[in-house]
């Protein structure tokens, strides 16, 4: 039986060619009406509330992990995880001094 898992682009990014275009995808996609909406419905589905803390998977670029820290305001913290570094390095850069996300590898 074959155990390895199928593998995306993003699987890797710190490894590629042009990381770099890896962020520039996210960031289109944060552009587009059916995305922005899509993650505004999943947002809401998930009921977040002030004061709760939230695990973000694969954080990317932390756009979301920043929206979410939004609503979760400064009585809650939203932590954002990416294997890549690059990701990583991008969503520390954006989030600034914003206390209610923490962006880690």
């Amino acid at each position: 039986m074959n155990n390895q898992h199928p593998k995306s682009e993003f699987t890797d990014v710190d490894q590629a060619g042009t990381p770099q275009n890896y962020v520039e995808c996210l960031d289109s996609q944060h552009n587009i009406d059916f995305i922005l909406l899509y993650k505004q419905r999943v947002r809401m589905v998930l009921d977040i509330h002030p004061g709760q803390q939230i695990l973000e998977v694969g954080a990317g670029t932390g756009q979301d992990t920043q929206e979410v820290a939004k609503v979760v305001g400064p009585s809650g913290q939203v932590v954002g995880l990416d294997f890549s570094q690059m990701m990583v390095d991008v969503a520390q850069q954006r989030a600034g001094r914003c206390a209610s996300s923490l962006i880690r590898r």
